[in-house]
């Protein structure tokens, strides 16, 4: 079974990939171009966000005939479901060049006042959409793909963001200006925990060249606190950081150096874990082990900010995204391929509850998770592909958008199938959702199986399909 799921060497994989366009990614982008309304969701009438109650439980779907592909600004309402689906971008009418997507389910893609998305070609430029004509309104220059861009909180017109591949340093973006400015220098910081007088981080790790998430972090949601892993340039681990943005200090760091590198580090939404997920067999849980420590780390881990305290979440790297249950608690939703469940792991005490179970009658599947709907707490976006059906066992989950919730016996909110066929890591769906769980974005390439030929299509959910405040 493990071997058709997802490792994580295919996102390492995709990410080396796009590194090799960097160079082409420092070149100056093309004038702007003006922002042309496409009269969008004809075929949902008047109201896009209208559709039935949306089925809850493991509803397996009727046999389907997928509708032909829409046209850019185009829509068609699921036939299972009744959920308006309207494709955002055309990769070969429009200049993303390769595929336009989303880059991955653990990211925001709307700005704060959800009026822009941000979407990625496979040349590594990145695109700036209208969230409401969807227009594409201008390629922008963000100095590679690799550069970890995170929406601003308040300020629409903000990303913030770092040197492709990591850097020493951390910048915001204005979009619409087009405006670069560092806001975090490591060498020049006011502070660092543990050393006194000490201001550049190359004083501690000589060979300090970069720090970053590793593509797959977050900020906290209110972008004061970040966790970065801190590299040489040969990409050896140095340590790991909890940083603050308003005191411009580290506020504590970890030695990774004998543990090994991580697979990718994420401040959790509230700002109390520095959650990391090692996936390398040195750090891999040992079999008499399974669960890491505090003085020996490995598999899925939650430190606090400070580094005092660590918690056990998994024994291996899976497929995750942190969120934030009914109760306020930050919690990780992972698809642990080892028990077959989809669990939710509380970041504070590491108690685990099983959410649904992927292995079924000998079927099972590969799923993303997107957590990023704080404005709908309770609640997480799932996304299933690369369903494996050997006795045509027909999983009700196969191919799937859907909300799930946070607890014991929770209820499973299918929303829409995705038309899509996953050939590798380019043309998994990624699906990601904004603040209150009205807008679901996703990539698919219906059912052609090329992961060159992937759009972005935008779900629309009534304020009210997914319970909660």
């Amino acid at each position: 079974m493990a071997s058709f799921l997802p490792v994580p060497s295919l996102r390492i994989a995709y990410a080396l990939a796009l590194a090799l366009f960097t160079a082409s990614c420092q070149a100056a982008t093309e004038p702007d171009t003006v922002a042309k309304a496409v009269a969008p969701h004809s075929e949902c009438g008047e109201n896009r966000f209208a559709h039935p109650a949306l089925k809850t439980g493991q509803h397996r779907g009727a046999a389907r005939v997928h509708p032909p592909r829409p046209a850019k600004g185009d829509s068609y309402r699921d036939a299972d479901y009744g959920v308006c689906i309207t494709r955002l971008t055309d990769h070969r009418k429009e200049p993303p060049e390769g595929f336009a997507r989303v880059l991955y389910s653990r990211f925001q893609a709307f700005n704060a006042d959800e009026s822009r998305i941000l979407v990625l070609d496979h040349a590594g430029y990145w695109h700036l959409y209208d969230a409401e004509s969807l227009a594409h309104i201008k390629q922008l220059n963000l100095g590679g793909a690799s550069v970890e861009p995170h929406w601003h909180p308040s300020d629409p017109h903000l990303l913030h963001l770092l040197p492709n591949n990591g850097g020493l340093a951390l910048h915001t973006f204005h979009v619409e200006r087009e405006q670069r400015r560092t806001i975090v220098d490591f060498t020049a910081l006011r502070s660092i925990a543990g050393y006194p007088d000490t201001h550049d981080i190359r004083k501690i790790w000589p060979k300090a060249a970069r720090v970053w998430t590793r593509w797959e972090g977050s900020p906290s949601l209110d972008a004061r606190y970040w966790a970065f892993q801190v590299e040489t340039a040969d990409e050896e681990p140095l340590a790991l950081i909890s940083f603050d943005l308003t005191t411009q200090s580290i506020i504590a760091s970890y030695d990774i150096q004998d543990v090994g590198r991580p697979d990718h580090v994420s401040m959790s939404p509230k700002g109390n874990y520095v959650v990391a997920s090692w996936p390398e067999k040195a750090a891999d849980c040992p079999l008499f082990r399974k669960r890491g420590t505090l003085k020996k780390p490995c598999g899925l881990m939650a430190f606090t900010r400070d580094f005092r305290k660590a918690t056990a979440l998994a024994g291996n790297s899976p497929h995750s995204d942190i969120a934030i249950d009914a109760k306020g608690r930050e919690v990780i939703v992972i698809s642990n391929y080892a028990s077959g469940d989809v669990e939710m792991v509380d970041l504070a005490s590491g108690d685990v509850t099983r959410l649904w179970r992927m292995y079924i009658d000998g079927a099972s599947t590969a799923l993303h998770v997107s957590g990023k709907a704080y404005r709908k707490r309770g609640w997480v976006l799932i996304s299933t592909y690369w369903a494996k059906d050997p006795e045509n066992a027909k999983p009700w989950y196969e191919n799937r958008l859907m909300a799930v919730e946070l607890k014991e016996d929770p209820r499973i909110i299918t929303i829409a199938n995705i038309v899509s066929k996953t050939r590798t890591y380019f043309s998994e769906p990624h699906a990601t959702v904004n603040r209150d769980f009205t807008r679901v974005v996703f990539n698919a390439n219906w059912g052609t199986g090329k992961d060159e030929d992937i759009d972005t299509y935008i779900a629309w959910l009534a304020p009210g399909a997914i319970p909660g405040t």
